[in-house]
């Protein structure tokens, strides 16, 4: 009896962090889509000025509560015993993908990154006028933020190699591949040839591999 509630209780959890998981991430690239943009700049010039904040808040909190259900939960079934040496190299590794990510936030605008600067203008998306950065650590990787969080995952399972740990690192490898995708299809059509012969030139999220 005491297994199968604990088998129960594990496929609650496993079904509550995946759909948490993949609504995150499909809403994510639903409302990063041009096509949404487009529309909304056409609708409202009001809410599109306010739209990169809304779209900001919304990730920080849905993400909060993913990590907030991760955190208190779950149950913690490791799949293999957590070592001190792993543990620091995952901390290290960790910490590093996440300087990635700040970098590549500061780099991109801190302000323009979470919207904070459409507040200030009154741009429509089509008069807007982006640059291809393919400087710094765009020159090594195509998307370093994505290297940053690739970094982090792993360095979080090293941490807290547990079965949920596992199935959050797959669902999102995932997605990173597919996100990957879509944004270069919104890049190309912003971009064109520059961007097809900037893929051409440098690797996606591991310099030189992958």
């Amino acid at each position: 009896m005491a297994v199968m509630l604990s088998l129960k209780k594990l496929a609650l959890d496993v079904i509550v962090f995946v759909f948490l998981l993949v609504f995150f991430y499909v809403s994510h690239s639903w409302l990063a889509s041009l096509s949404v943009k487009e529309f909304i700049s056409k609708y409202s010039q009001l809410m599109f000025s306010f739209y990169r904040l809304f779209y900001t808040l919304f990730s920080v909190t849905l993400w909060s509560i993913i990590t907030w259900w991760f955190i208190y939960q779950h149950e913690y079934n490791y799949i293999i015993t957590p070592r001190t040496g792993l543990m620091y190299t995952g901390y290290v590794m960790a910490a590093v993908g996440l300087l990635l990510i700040s970098l590549s936030v500061i780099k991109y605008g801190f302000q323009e990154f979470v919207g904070l600067n459409a507040l200030n203008k009154n741009q429509r998306i089509e008069n807007a006028a982006p640059e291809l950065n393919i400087s710094g650590m765009n020159g090594f990787v195509r998307h370093p933020i994505y290297s940053g969080i690739l970094l982090a995952l792993v360095g979080l399972f090293l941490c807290l190699p547990t079965q949920m740990t596992a199935l959050g690192i797959v669902v999102s490898l995932i997605y990173l591949e597919i996100g990957i995708r879509l944004e270069e299809i919104k890049l190309e059509k912003e971009f064109g040839s520059s961007y097809t012969q900037y893929k051409m030139k440098v690797k996606k999220v591991i310099p030189r591999l992958y």
